[in-house]
């Protein structure tokens, strides 16, 4: 069931908007620009400028295992902190605790979360009458995308993707290791090769899922978008509803820094990995020799 119509988008503000990838995709990028174009992404940002609330309450195996009705009450607290600024009470804080620290790599970091629910229990930074958008950035929001579009029907997803070849040699492998279980029947040897087979699990899971969102599917393939970023841009207002003026583009291109990394697989042995995989990797529309 969605959450209550005061914590969704609305005509004022638009659709809110998510941004995910696989870690290292380039999603910082994207977080940056919605920024510069009035989106409230929240105000407890890592230097990443990841949602560290998403991250709270949504980065553990609870979020993917849950009742749909606890899965539910969690998007309606993050929404509600996110688009309201409202300070969470008492017992809406004991559930984001009991939810969010089952099976959470966080729980052995007490500091990181005494801080993350210092801050939700304060007034937030949130200027209402400031904001043209609300949303936020945190790479595995499309581990759980199915589930939060049901609980916020206008959610608009953005999905980063880089080159599943360079992405396997990448040293940002924490999704491999946080979600390994989704995708293999036993632990892989975190390698390049269980990398790309990861990223594979990833865009095929986000090409089915994309095709039910529609229009408020957003599939982006980075390097394209570093080479062409005046078209990128265009296309990325075009999906956020906003008017395309010559000097929104001028002021976002300062952005667009294309990486050293992009190709860094030409440097690379890819004889070990899976024809198929490599074969999907061109289907992306990626270079693969």
């Amino acid at each position: 069931m969605p959450i209550s119509n005061e914590l969704q988008g609305n005509t004022e503000l638009g659709h809110p908007v998510a941004i995910g990838g696989v870690g290292g995709s380039g999603t910082r990028l994207f977080c940056k620009i919605l920024s510069e174009l009035g989106y409230w992404m929240g105000e407890d940002l890592n230097d990443s400028l990841d949602n560290l609330l998403f991250t709270l309450i949504f980065k553990n195996d609870t979020s993917v295992k849950c009742i749909d009705s606890e899965f539910e009450e969690a998007v309606t607290l993050f929404a509600k902190r996110m688009k309201m600024g409202s300070i969470l009470t008492p017992v809406e804080i004991d559930f984001i605790k009991r939810f969010s620290m089952k099976d959470n790599p966080a729980t052995t970091r007490p500091l990181w979360l005494d801080e993350r629910i210092e801050i939700i229990s304060r007034q937030s930074q949130l200027e209402q009458g400031r904001i043209q958008g609300w949303g936020w950035k945190e790479p595995n929001t499309h581990i759980l995308i199915d589930r939060l579009v049901k609980c916020i029907p206008d959610l608009k997803y953005i999905h980063v993707m880089r080159n599943g070849l360079d992405m396997a040699f990448s040293d940002n492998q924490n999704q491999l290791r946080r979600w390994w279980w989704l995708v293999f029947e036993k632990a892989p040897k975190f390698d390049p090769k269980a990398s790309l087979s990861y990223w594979c699990w990833v865009h095929k899971r986000m090409l089915s899922i994309g095709k039910t969102l529609g229009e408020n599917f957003y599939l982006v393939n980075y390097d394209n978008f570093c080479a062409n970023p005046e078209i990128g841009l265009q296309k990325l207002l075009k999906f956020l509803n906003f008017e395309i003026r010559k000097e929104i583009i001028d002021h976002l291109l300062q952005f667009v820094k294309p990486p050293d990394s992009i190709g860094r697989y030409k440097n690379e042995d890819i004889s070990e990995f899976s024809p198929e995989d490599i074969s999907f990797v061109g289907e992306m529309g990626f270079p693969t020799k």
